[in-house]
């Protein structure tokens, strides 16, 4: 939302001000600070969206590992039922 249209949505006879910051404005009747910097808000949402893709991608790593080493005990336990089979019958 840009500043024309965030003022449509405001109260009428609330006036924003210039601030010595570039990109704010500050609402002469409330005295709010509004950031106006469009460029920061969509650089802002990228590298959010960024994070949360490398935790998805951090949670599905974790998963394949619980599941590696599930199937490793699995696989390790089969080979010592297979070891005693071989040593019952000797």
């Amino acid at each position: 939302m840009n500043l024309g249209e965030i003022s449509k949505t405001l109260k009428h006879g609330d006036a924003w001000v210039k601030t010595d910051e570039k990109g704010f404005r500050r609402s002469v009747h409330s005295k709010a600070l509004l950031n106006t910097d469009n460029h920061a808000l969509a650089e802002y949402k990228r590298a959010r969206e960024i994070r949360r893709d490398n935790k998805k991608e951090i949670e599905q790593y974790s998963k394949d590992i619980n599941n590696l080493k599930n199937e490793v005990t699995e696989i390790k336990d089969s080979l010592k039922q297979i070891l005693d089979a071989i040593n019952s019958k000797g």
